[in-house]
C-alpha cells in the first residue's frame, strides 16, 4: 500500500495530550483534522501547529488543522476516526463522530476503561467500529504544546479492516501491535490487561499524590496495588479475559509497568492535580460493575472509586500536598 496525504483522512477526536502526539505523527502521512470544543487549544493548533517536546529533549513543530465543534462545519468524510477522548465524554462525542463518517468509515477507540465500544456501538449502530489500547504517553504544556512522555505500543484488533490503518501507524512510526502479536488472544484480553495497570495504579497515584514508581519504592503502596491488580484480574477471569492460574501474574504486570514508568504522573493524577474530572468510573468503576454481575464483590476497586469520587467532588487543586497517606489507606 502507498500511503500519503491524498490518499487518506483521519480525523481524531479529542484535542488532549495523546490526540495531538496521534496527529503530529500522522500528518505526515494522511490528511489529519482534530476535532474537539477546547477553544484554547484549537486556536493554538490552527495559529501555530502542535509543538512537541520530544522525548530526546528536542522539539518539533507539526503543522495541524483543528475543527472545533459545533460551532465549526466538519463535513470531512473521513477513511478513518479515531477516538481520543476521556471515558465520560463519549456519548458527547457521537455527534462529532457522525459529522466525519462515510458509510465505509471505520472508528478505532483508543480510550482509558470499558465500557467506550459499546456506548459508540450504540450510537453508531451502522460502523465498523473496534476498539485497542495505547501506551503512547503525554501531557499538556501549554495549549498548543504537548510533552511527549512515553512512545509506548498501541495493540488493536487483528480484525482486516484494520489492516491498513496499522500500515498508516508504521508509517507514522508510531510503534503498533495487532492482540494476537502481542499474545493475547483477543482484543478484549488486551482492554482487561491494561484495565488491571489502571485500576492499580491510576487511583493510587492520584490519591497518594506520587509518581507511579512510588508504588514500587514503598513497600505498602505496592502491596495495595498488587492486590488491586489481583483483585481486577480475578473480575476479567470471571468475563473470560484471564486465565485462572494466572491471577498472581497481574501483580508482577502491574508491579513490572509502575517501574518502566516510574517517573511519569498518571492521567488521573494529572487530572486530580487540575481538580478535573477524572475516569475512574470507567476503569474501578466498570470492575466493581462486572463484578457484581458474577455475584462477586471487589472492594479495592469499590474503595478507590469512592475516594476518588469524593476528591473529584471537592475540585481540589494542586496543594502538592497528598489527598491520603499510605497510612490512612491501608
Amino acid at each position: 500500500m502507498t500511503t500519503g496525504k491524498q490518499t487518506r483522512s483521519v480525523a481524531i477526536i479529542g484535542t488532549g495530550s495523546l490526540a495531538c502526539i496521534f496527529a503530529a505523527r500522522l500528518a505526515d502521512v494522511a490528511n489529519v483534522h482534530l476535532i474537539g470544543s477546547w477553544r484554547q487549544q484549537i486556536d493554538a493548533i490552527n495559529r501555530y501547529g502542535i509543538l512537541l517536546h520530544e522525548l530526546d529533549a528536542t522539539t518539533s513543530t507539526v503543522e495541524a488543522r483543528a475543527i472545533c465543534y459545533p460551532e465549526q462545519t466538519v463535513g470531512l468524510a473521513a477513511d478513518y476516526v479515531i477516538v481520543l477522548v476521556k471515558s465520560y465524554q463519549t456519548l458527547a462525542s457521537i455527534d462529532r463522530i457522525k459529522s466525519c463518517l462515510k458509510a465505509d468509515t471505520i472508528v478505532l477507540t483508543l480510550q482509558n476503561g470499558l465500557g467506550n465500544i459499546e456506548q459508540l456501538r450504540d450510537g453508531l449502530p451502522d460502523q465498523f467500529i473496534s476498539a485497542g489500547v495505547t501506551m503512547q504517553g503525554g501531557n499538556i504544556k501549554r495549549p498548543g504544546a504537548v510533552i511527549h512522555a512515553g512512545n509506548g505500543l498501541t495493540i488493536i484488533d487483528d480484525s482486516p479492516q484494520l489492516a491498513e490503518l496499522i500500515e498508516l501507524f508504521i508509517a507514522a512510526n508510531l510503534p503498533v501491535e495487532t492482540a494476537r502479536q502481542s499474545g493475547a488472544n483477543s482484543i478484549n484480553e488486551v482492554l482487561w490487561r491494561k484495565l488491571i495497570i489502571n485500576s492499580a495504579v491510576n487511583p493510587l497515584t492520584a490519591l497518594l499524590r506520587q509518581p507511579n514508581g512510588y508504588l514500587v519504592e514503598n513497600k505498602a503502596a505496592r502491596g495495595l496495588s498488587e492486590a488491586t491488580a489481583i483483585e481486577t484480574a480475578n473480575v476479567a477471569r470471571l468475563e473470560g479475559a484471564w486465565p485462572a492460574q494466572e491471577l498472581d501474574g497481574a501483580a508482577t504486570l502491574t508491579t513490572n509497568a509502575a517501574r518502566v514508568t516510574g517517573p511519569n504522573r498518571s492521567s488521573m493524577l494529572q487530572d486530580i492535580s487540575r481538580g478535573n474530572r477524572t475516569e475512574i468510573a470507567s476503569i474501578c468503576g466498570q470492575v466493581v460493575t462486572r463484578a457484581k454481575r458474577h455475584g462477586h464483590k471487589a472492594p479495592y476497586n469499590e474503595k478507590w472509586w469512592s475516594l476518588v469520587q469524593q476528591a473529584e467532588s471537592k475540585q481540589i487543586a494542586s496543594t502538592g500536598l497528598p489527598l491520603y497517606t499510605i497510612d490512612e489507606l491501608v
